[in-house]
């Protein structure tokens, strides 16, 4: 991955930490683990919850921290079970990382540079998915991908994976 694609991923995820760190102090306790997993689409039983949090809290401090990575091991370790459970403000922080110049719209550009940050494809196979991932997702027909296009799509696939071949 690129230096770009890895801070794109961590503005992300830090985005969404810090919408359920509820007291602003860095780290994630299991309330608030079972919270951010549930807007994630990942979901857990209190007991996994208390088992992420016993496997991945390094310094052993009873919560997840987002300074020691923490919280990305967590998130990486549970994959998503559902996407109509991702919360809205997750998805509107994916869609700002898709949308790179804001205008509310993912161009075929901007889903280009998506697709090149995630997927190690040539420049012939990345045009041929690029150009399908737009019109299955293009309901309008406008050559762009709006947000509610885009919530769309993923919920209707199931994953929030949607750059899977």
């Amino acid at each position: 991955m690129t230096e770009a694609s890895d801070t794109q991923i961590m503005v992300f995820f830090r985005s969404v930490f810090a919408t359920y760190d509820k007291n602003g102090d860095g780290t994630i306790d299991t309330e608030e683990l079972g919270s951010v997993l549930n807007a994630l689409g990942r979901t857990a039983s209190e007991e996994k919850l208390s088992e992420l949090i016993e496997e991945f809290d390094f310094d052993h401090n009873g919560k997840l921290d987002w300074t020691n990575g923490e919280f990305l091991m967590v998130v990486a370790a549970i994959d998503v079970v559902d996407a109509n459970l991702i919360d809205d403000l997750v998805f509107s922080a994916a869609f700002r990382t898709f949308d790179q110049d804001a205008d509310g719209r993912i161009t075929p550009l901007e889903m280009h540079i998506v697709v090149r940050l995630f997927l190690p494809l040539d420049v012939k196979e990345e045009d041929e998915f690029v150009e399908d991932l737009i019109r299955k997702m293009d309901t309008n027909k406008d050559g762009k991908i709006g947000y509610s296009e885009f919530v769309k799509y993923v919920k209707e696939a199931g994953t929030a994976s949607i750059l899977s071949i």
